[in-house]
Formats: C-alpha cells, sequence, structure tokens
C-alpha cells in the first residue's frame, strides 16, 4: 500500500493555509535572492571576488529552490494524483540543496584565507576554491541526472507538506550518499565558521589594543 493512503488527508483549510503559506515564505525569497544575485553582478569588485562569486551561486541555487518551493505552495492547495508529474521539479530541487551546501562549506574554506597573512596559503586556498566549485558543480549536474532516472524520484507529497523520496533500492542508494556527504560537510563549514569568528575577534581586540585599524581582506 502506497504511504500516502495511509495518512489521513488534512482538511482543505488547512492544506490552503500552509500552501498560502509557502507561497509568501518563497516569494520573499525569491525577491531578497535577486537582489542579492543583482548586486554582486552589478559591481565589479565583488564580481572579481571568489568569495562572492561563491556567494552568487549559493543565491543562484537558493533561487531555484524557492521557484519550487514556490511551486509546492500551489500543489499543496491544488494537488496532482500522478506521482510522474512533479519529476522534473523534484529532479531540481534536491540536487540543488546539496549543491548549494557543498558551495557553503567551500565559501567557508575560501573564508579562511582570512585567518593567515601567508600570500601562499592565500593563492593555495584560491586554487583549491576553483577545483572544488567545479568539482561541485559536476556533482550537482550528476545528481539531477540520476533524479531524472526512472527509478529515482523525488515528488511532492501534499499530505505531509514536503517533498520524499519514491521508495527504491536506487533512490535509498542516492538518498544514504547524500547524508554521509553532507553531515560531516555542514560539520565542518560550523567548525571552520566558528575557526574564523574566533581569528577574527582575536585580531579586532590585539587591533583595538593597539590602536590601529582593521581591514579584512574579500
Amino acid at each position: 500500500m502506497h504511504v500516502s493512503a495511509l495518512i489521513k488527508r488534512p482538511p482543505k483549510y488547512e492544506s490552503i493555509s500552509v500552501g498560502i503559506l509557502y507561497i509568501l515564505m518563497n516569494s520573499i525569497g525569491i525577491f531578497t535572492s535577486s537582489i542579492i544575485i543583482a548586486g554582486i553582478l552589478l559591481e565589479k569588485s565583488m564580481r572579481t571576488s571568489q568569495c562572492y562569486r561563491m556567494m552568487l551561486c549559493i543565491s543562484v541555487l537558493g533561487i531555484i529552490q524557492q521557484v519550487i518551493g514556490l511551486i509546492s505552495g500551489f500543489l499543496t492547495i491544488w494537488p496532482l494524483e500522478n506521482v510522474y508529474a512533479t519529476k522534473i521539479a523534484g529532479a531540481l530541487f534536491e540536487p540543488m540543496w546539496m549543491c548549494m551546501l557543498y558551495f557553503i562549506f567551500l565559501l567557508s574554506v575560501n573564508r579562511l584565507g582570512i585567518v593567515s597573512t601567508s600570500y601562499v596559503y592565500k593563492n593555495w586556498i584560491t586554487s583549491i576554491c576553483n577545483v572544488l566549485s567545479l568539482v561541485s558543480i559536476l556533482l550537482g549536474l550528476g545528481f539531477v541526472i540520476a533524479f531524472l532516472t526512472p527509478n529515482v524520484t523525488m515528488r511532492y507529497d501534499p499530505y505531509i507538506y514536503a517533498w520524499r523520496y519514491f521508495h527504491t533500492t536506487e533512490a535509498f542508494i542516492v538518498a544514504m550518499f547524500e547524508a554521509c556527504s553532507l553531515t560531516p560537510l555542514s560539520i565542518l563549514s560550523l567548525v571552520n565558521y566558528i575557526g574564523i569568528l574566533i581569528a577574527i575577534y582575536r585580531k579586532v581586540s590585539s587591533i583595538h589594543s593597539g590602536g590601529a585599524q582593521i581591514q579584512l581582506p574579500l
């Protein structure tokens, strides 16, 4: 028996309320992400900075997710019976999320350059981030292709207001790879940012005690 058949269908007023909330939240997200993207593209100093280029990639991936989230709001109010009707949207939703987390990790690695004053180290980080950015994009495209195959499907379930895997062996393997790769990267990103905050705090404290000014690199 299909999982949705075991779940009681929510009242219509609840579905409408959740759908409207999804539409409003993602509309605001699309608007703010568009401002960030426009700001980076219009400012030359930002376009030439690797840090801001990564932020641009994160914003673009985020806006794709928000568009799909907007679609989710309409699917909550007017659900589709065909489980494969939203296959393309599902094929973009999860891979974009995964690729975005890869770039968030890379951004944390890039920002480690703040900690060091060695130009060799900073150049090394820049080169590594360039290579890993390309790898992240290729991984994202690989997951899009995987989700477009017949045996791996991410569909929107209006009964639980969430996107979920259509259970197959292949989908389980993809889900496990996602969990095993994103969980450690998320933890490492957190550790990196905590280290960066501590380093900035120490620099600011030492410079304030000396009466000088600090300028952090982009």
